[in-house]
């Protein structure tokens, strides 16, 4: 995976990427099911990112998710007609 820059445009500003960004584009790095590691370069062509940014950004926490799926007595309802039918 090759990296030209840190930062990204979030449909209003340009702003440095969240560690859970680069880890999920990071991660995609090798061949699934074949390599144990893959690669990643950062070529910062604009501007040379300051180490402490860097270090936050590779090696930061991913912001937390909280699911918003709610499960409902319909939804369980049809979970039971369609396993009855089957």
């Amino acid at each position: 995976v090759v990296f030209d820059t840190v930062r990204k445009f979030d449909g209003k500003e340009f702003r440095q990427l969240l560690p859970g960004e680069y880890t999920q584009m990071a991660g995609r790095a090798g061949r699934r099911g074949l390599d144990k590691i893959g690669t990643v370069l950062l070529m910062c062509r604009d501007e040379i990112p300051e180490e402490s940014d860097l270090k936050h950004v590779i090696t930061g926490s991913a912001t937390r998710l909280e699911s918003q799926f709610r499960l409902t007595y319909i939804m369980i309802m049809h979970l039971l007609r369609v396993e009855e039918l089957k």
